[in-house]
């Protein structure tokens, strides 16, 4: 009868020794192999959602740069119209005033005369009409509701 308890009791023993021995080998099987491994899978992922966003963010700032290329060109555009106008009226105003002056006789002083010509001649005027004027702006926004009314 003790004979089959110590066969019992060392196979237990053996068994929880080989449990033992078992999980020192798995830990140390986690420890070695799989966790770096993980680690390694983690490092990679969070390095491509880095490299993703700054690839989006580069994107963007491209965009935005274009966009104000694009402003800066039509404002220059804008520009270079106005100031083409502008030129044209100069021109029309100077080849105006060359007209009048060659149109109009000059005057010789008479005796007793107080009557004098028009300041500015008619052509010259009508020129001038339009030079050196701001264009007309847009209707101006109605009034924010938030601010109080009248007075």
């Amino acid at each position: 009868m003790f004979g089959d308890l110590k066969a019992v009791m060392a196979g237990i023993l053996c068994l929880v020794l080989g449990l033992l021995v078992g999980g020192v080998i798995v830990r140390g099987y986690d420890a070695w192999v799989i966790i770096p491994d993980a680690e390694r899978v983690a490092t990679e992922r969070a390095d491509a959602r880095w490299k993703d966003a700054v690839a989006e963010a580069k994107a963007k700032a491209e965009r935005d740069r274009q966009k104000a290329e694009a402003e800066i060109a039509d404002a220059e555009r804008v520009y270079l119209e106005r100031d083409a106008a502008r030129a044209s009226q100069m021109t029309a105003l100077e080849q105006a005033l060359e007209q009048e002056l060659a149109r109009a006789p000059t005057p010789s002083p008479s005796r007793g005369s107080a009557a004098c010509g028009p300041a500015i001649p008619r052509g010259v005027r009508d020129a001038l009409q339009g030079v050196g004027r701001a264009p007309a702006r847009p209707p101006a926004a109605k009034p924010d509701a938030a601010l109080p009314r009248g007075g």
